[in-house]
């Protein structure tokens, strides 16, 4: 598998986000990888940017390492983490604008793991 196959797109990171959303409105959401490809960190971190929980990617991932310190985020998912933050930033939906005004902090609150 090559680096180009492991990062998602930004159709793809939207998708992610928005299952996110959806299910933790009915409670928590556990979110994982299967072989250490970083998609999870993709799913999350762009979770994060389009709730506004992160303006950046750069805050985006600083945000999962410090909820998870032993976390992996590829230089390919950094990217495509980058390309998202833009295409959000230069959204103007009626959607994005109602988020943008309930912005919160770049910080997350690590919660212990069950198990």
């Amino acid at each position: 598998m090559d680096s180009s196959d492991t990062a998602p797109n930004p159709r793809l990171l939207s998708a992610m986000s928005d299952f996110i959303s959806t299910e933790s409105e009915r409670g928590i959401v556990y979110v994982h990888c299967k072989i250490g490809y970083s998609r999870s960190a993709a799913a999350v971190g762009a979770w994060l940017l389009a709730n506004r929980r992160a303006t950046t990617a750069q805050g985006a991932i600083a945000m999962l390492c410090r909820g998870r310190p032993t976390i992996v985020v590829r230089p390919e998912v950094r990217s495509a983490l980058a390309q998202f933050a833009s295409g959000i930033a230069g959204n103007k939906s009626p959607k994005l604008r109602k988020l943008q005004d309930h912005t919160t902090p770049d910080r997350l609150e690590p919660r212990p793991l069950l198990g």
